[in-house]
């Protein structure tokens, strides 16, 4: 969230996948943690398309619709380099 708050404004765009729990449960979550953007409610079928094997996993994808990175496993968003990357992403015309 703090991330999407940073860089919104500057292009970036974000979704959260909620998998395989119920509309109730997604939206517990959310309110929870105060979240302000998108979450999907995946049955599996997103899952599938993406190849996603474990969880937490993060696409990056640029300006073009391109995939740019895979991140399975929890990160630190908010990390000096987890922001340069997302940063260089953004700066891309």
């Amino acid at each position: 969230e703090r991330l999407y708050q940073e860089y919104n404004g500057k292009g970036l765009a974000m979704l959260a996948v909620n998998f395989r729990e119920s509309r109730k449960e997604a939206r517990a979550f959310v309110e929870e943690l105060k979240l302000t953007f998108p979450v999907l409610l995946d049955d599996g079928t997103v899952s599938a398309l993406y190849g996603v094997f474990a969880l937490p996993a993060t696409y990056l994808v640029d300006r073009q619709g391109r995939g740019a990175a895979r991140v399975l496993g929890a990160r630190d968003w908010m990390g000096e380099e987890s922001r340069a990357v997302i940063e260089r992403l953004l700066d891309e015309k």
